[in-house]
């Protein structure tokens, strides 16, 4: 019996274990809309201006996303739309997490040619456009916008 205690117990800390592992590495999105049909088929970066917490965090939106390099994978813009997962660049670049805060905040947006993303600033300059949305406000890390709702857009 005691045995059988034992294991319940274990199987109870590995689930809460495996459940706190999953929330923390789960974030949130920037879905963005209503995007002209000149861009599908293209990628997106994006990246925040100012501060998240009061700090020098700030947020960045990729398929993925890698420190200390700065390379990725984009996320494509399919039917006037696109998905962007959110990240979150800690403590002056050392660390990146999935974001799942609540910031109102401006985002840069880049639409680039090419799917990877590469930490080279001839690359930054390859960008085929760039708009500026903003106050977004996350909330759980996600947030809808329409493309219609841009501040400025450089081409």
């Amino acid at each position: 019996m005691a045995k059988k205690r034992f294991l319940f117990g274990m199987l109870i800390i590995v689930t809460i274990f495996a459940m706190t592992a999953c929330s923390k590495s789960a974030g949130g999105t920037l879905i963005i809309t209503d995007i002209p049909s000149r861009f599908n088929g293209k990628y997106v970066f994006l990246e925040s201006d100012g501060v998240v917490n009061n700090s020098y965090d700030f947020l960045v939106g990729a398929g993925s996303f890698k420190l200390p390099d700065f390379t990725g994978k984009l996320p494509r813009i399919s039917n006037g739309r696109v998905s962007v997962p959110m990240w979150i660049v800690i403590d002056d670049e050392r660390e990146i997490a999935r974001y799942n805060g609540n910031h109102t905040i401006r985002v840069s947006v880049m639409i680039y040619e090419k799917e990877e993303l590469k930490d080279d600033l001839d690359y930054y300059n390859d960008d085929i456009a760039e708009i500026l949305l903003n106050y977004i406000s996350f909330t759980n890390g996600s947030a809808a916008v329409s493309f219609q709702d841009h501040y400025e857009i450089w081409e």
